[in-house]
Order: structure tokens, then C-alpha cells, then sequence
């Protein structure tokens, strides 16, 4: 909501402090989700995969992977960008978190039907610039959930590529 002049001419700590009200927005209203998402830092803070990831499926199985992503996964994830804006986490972190949660949208699409050739189909990736995947990785759970048929490319794709998957296949929605 600040003109970058604006931010620009802040100091580091006037910075730290409004990434740190930007933290405390993050702070969900539903005491059972906010509960997950500080467990789940704090377990993947300390790189302690086992408790992160049975309280990540117990969330899951509790509520959906739906409602998981959008009540705990996604705010947590708002929230770990933000603390490491702060440098409050290093890289190595977020990416231990990251492939975790990858990791279970991952099984939740193998376990999902593969739809025949003659549904809807879509192809989803990131450009070549592009790695975090998290959210496209959920489309793609959330369209193979509702029966469409996806090709799914991933991160870092080149135009190119794209462009040759719509060549040789029949594509509804990029």
C-alpha cells in the first residue's frame, strides 16, 4: 500500500517493521488453523520432518487437502515469504518446507484417476524464469480432481515447449 519512493526512503528497521505488521495479518482468525500453521514453521524451522509431516496428513485427513491448502498451506506459505523477506529463515528453510507440502500434493494426485483423452484438457507450467511450483501443482490436483485431463510440465518451462504441446495435442485451456 506504500509508493516504492516511499519505501525506498524507509530505514532497514522502519522495513523490518512493516514486514513484521504484514506478519501479524497473517495471524488466522480460526484458532484450530492457526495452531497448524505456527506448528508446521516451527517443526519445518527446525527441520523436523517426521512431526511436520504427520501433523501436515493430520491436517489433511481432519479437513481435506482443499480446505488444508487454503486455511493452512497457503497462509503459511504468505507468512514464511514474508519472514523471509525479514531474513528471519534462510533458503535452505523454505525449501525443506516446500518440498514437503510438494511432496503431498504429489501423492494426493496419484491417487487420483487419470482421465481419459476425450475430457477437457489442460497444460499447466511456469515459465523458464519461474520455480515455485506449490500453486500450480495444486491446480493441477484441483483439475484432475474434477475429472480434466492434465498435462502437467512444471517449473522452469520454455516457451518453446509449450508451444509444442499445443502443437501436438488438442488443448482447451493453457
Amino acid at each position: 500500500g506504500l509508493k516504492i519512493s516511499k519505501i525506498c526512503a524507509l530505514s532497514q528497521d522502519a522495513i523490518h517493521n512493516l514486514i513484521e505488521e504484514d506478519i501479524q495479518e497473517t495471524v488466522s482468525k480460526n484458532q484450530q488453523f492457526e495452531f497448524y500453521i505456527t506448528q508446521l514453521l516451527n517443526f519445518g524451522m527446525s527441520y523436523n520432518e517426521a512431526a511436520f509431516d504427520n501433523l501436515l496428513s493430520k491436517c489433511i485427513n481432519d479437513n481435506t487437502l482443499t480446505e488444508t491448502y487454503s486455511s493452512v498451506i497457503y497462509p503459511m506459505l504468505v507468512r514464511l515469504g514474508l519472514m523471509w523477506r525479514k531474513d528471519s529463515i534462510c533458503a535452505a528453510q523454505e525449501h525443506f518446507l516446500t518440498n514437503i507440502i510438494r511432496q503431498k500434493i504429489c501423492a494426493a494426485i496419484n491417487d487420483l484417476p487419470v482421465p481419459s483423452s476425450d475430457k477437457k484438457t489442460w497444460v499447466l507450467f511456469l515459465p523458464q524464469d519461474e520455480e515455485h511450483e506449490i500453486g500450480v501443482l495444486f491446480a493441477n490436483y484441483l483439475l484432475r480432481q474434477a475429472g480434466k485431463r492434465v498435462i502437467y510440465l512444471g517449473s522452469r518451462v520454455p516457451l518453446s515447449s509449450v508451444k509444442e504441446v499445443v502443437k501436438l495435442n488438442k488443448v482447451d485451456s493453457l
